[in-house]
Order: C-alpha cells, then sequence, then structure tokens
C-alpha cells in the first residue's frame, strides 16, 4: 500500500466512481499548481475545518458531520523540552472539564 500525505494543499475536486468510492482528487498546492492524483481511499483531515470541507466538496450528500472542536477552542503551549524540531500535541479538555471552555 502506498501512502501519500499531502500538507499545504487545498482539494479542489474529488472523483469518484459508479459507487461512490474515491478514485482521484485534485489539489492546488501552495505554488499554485494543480494534480490530478489517482487514489483509492483518501482521509480528510482538516481539523475543525473537515465539517465546512466536507460539505464543499460532497454538497450533495446527505451526510452531516459534526464537529468536536472549534476552530476557537485550541490552546497553543510551547513545549520546553521538544523531541523533534516540529513536534505537536493535543490535549482535549472538554471531557475533564465536562463543558466547553470560554
Amino acid at each position: 500500500m502506498d501512502v501519500r500525505i499531502q500538507t499545504s494543499t487545498k482539494v479542489t475536486a474529488v472523483e469518484l466512481d459508479e459507487r461512490n468510492r474515491a478514485t482521484a482528487v485534485t489539489v492546488v498546492r501552495a505554488d499554485s499548481s494543480s494534480v490530478r492524483i489517482p487514489c483509492d481511499n483518501f482521509v480528510l483531515a482538516g481539523g475543525p475545518w473537515t465539517p465546512a470541507v466536507y460539505k464543499t466538496l460532497f454538497s450533495s450528500s446527505s451526510i452531516q458531520i459534526d464537529s468536536a472542536t472549534e476552530a476557537g477552542d485550541w490552546i497553543v503551549f510551547r513545549n520546553q523540552n521538544p523531541v523533534a524540531e516540529n513536534s505537536v500535541a493535543f490535549v482535549g479538555l472538554n471531557d475533564i472539564v465536562g463543558e466547553k471552555l470560554p
């Protein structure tokens, strides 16, 4: 299995077969170039923007994706002892606090 992770791109189209399975995606890269990428599956990982991106790509879909977090639900901490130059960790507090933080 070949896995390709595309960052700093904007998905502009998804090609589906007769059974609504993804066969290719078209993305625009940061340099404004457009490329078609054949695929068997793809993961839409847009964080809190995933529901909005899904609705844009699949406007006629009856599937409704609920967001667990919103764009403003993030707190950024500086790691004083990072294991890598660009390491990231996620901590969700909703289950601990029991309500959405202001």
